[in-house]
């Protein structure tokens, strides 16, 4: 890049993100007019070591960093991203599906749910069910043998009441017409067989406008297919809508 192309404005929200500290907006205002290409080069060098240095510590296996890693798990580790139940089951659980995991959380004896509170530490929680708050931590890496019995006979009650309530789609699956080069490119290879139409796979929530029928939906729970079709515009036929508004239905609680 030439030094005449360089702005200041974009030199310095450059640096701002990026720079050394010893290198901040300040130095860059004051050498920008002397040196344009001076201040560019130093940006794009302390970017290009960081990635460097990120890579290098990212691959490291030194002592001292296996023992922060031990003491960081011993106080608790990384906040967790999935409910407890999540957790247990290894996937997703979508709003539709949580009363059969009560039923077969309601499986479990009294002291066998005492112990699995206490090992994931969901005993207190007073705010939401043990099973669907995101506070729970494991007293241990290792999982004992009877909270791993636990897990085994609660996964095994739960796979059996969702195997009849899968997982909501977020998409569904529309045919097109090819295009004339493949409807030809198809003529020469099978001349006696009609060209098939392509499958795809669209996701509704993905398209335009869906975050603007969730709001519709967190406020109006009766939200309509129509409502989608007609706020939407064309590219909300009657399937996609449909699709959508089972989407919230099953993965969204009204407010």
């Amino acid at each position: 890049m030439h030094s005449s192309q360089i702005s200041e404005s974009g030199v310095l929200g450059f640096a701002a993100r990026f720079l050394q500290p010893k290198q901040s907006t300040a130095w860059i205002s004051t050498n920008f007019v002397k040196n344009p290409s001076m201040c560019y080069t130093a940006c794009v060098f302390n970017v290009f070591s960081a990635t460097v240095a990120g890579e290098k510590g990212g691959r490291a296996k030194t002592p001292k960093k296996q023992q922060t890693a031990r003491k960081n798990g011993k106080a608790g580790g990384r906040r967790p991203s999935r409910t407890l139940v999540e957790r247990l089951l290894g996937k997703r659980i979508a709003p539709v599906q949580h009363k059969y995991i009560e039923k077969a959380y309601g499986d479990l004896l009294g002291r066998e749910k005492q112990l699995l509170e206490d090992y994931f530490q969901t005993k207190y929680i007073l705010d939401k069910e043990p099973l669907h708050t995101l506070s729970w931590r494991a007293k241990s890496r290792r999982v004992p043998k009877q909270i791993r019995y636990i897990i085994r006979k609660f996964k095994l009650a739960a796979n059996h009441y969702l195997k009849d309530v899968p997982a909501p789609k977020s998409y569904i699956v529309e045919t097109r017409l090819r295009s004339p080069e493949e409807q030809a490119a198809w003529e020469q290879l099978h001349p006696d067989v009609p060209c098939p139409p392509r499958k795809m796979r669209v996701d509704v929530t993905k398209m335009p406008d869906f975050s603007y029928f969730e709001f519709l939906y967190a406020k109006n729970p009766n939200l309509t297919a129509k409502t989608i079709m007609d706020a939407g515009g064309s590219r909300w036929t009657e399937e996609r809508a449909e699709a959508a508004l089972a989407w919230l239905k099953a993965t969204h609680f009204p407010s």
